[in-house]
């Protein structure tokens, strides 16, 4: 990820969080989960290109999300 990609996910993370909370709380704990719970997106991705694989328009993205989600992984977690 690009340096101006990190500032607009910070950006979109941080206006989600401050509309989030005029209606709802989050603690420190809560907000601390968000990289678990986006890492279980990517596997979700990443799970169901696995199980359309056979598709050739979607095969080529296989290995670049693995990839990502792993890069995530030691990123984040």
């Amino acid at each position: 990820m690009v340096e101006s990609e990190k500032k607009s996910f910070a950006a979109l993370r941080d206006a989600l969080l401050q509309g989030y909370t005029e209606f709802m709380p989050l603690t420190q704990k809560d907000i601390d989960m968000i990289p678990y719970f986006l890492l279980a997106r990517k596997l979700c991705v990443v799970a169901w290109l696995e199980s359309r694989k056979d598709n050739p328009r979607l095969k080529s993205y296989f290995l670049k999300e693995v990839k990502r989600t792993i890069k995530f992984f030691k990123e984040k977690i």
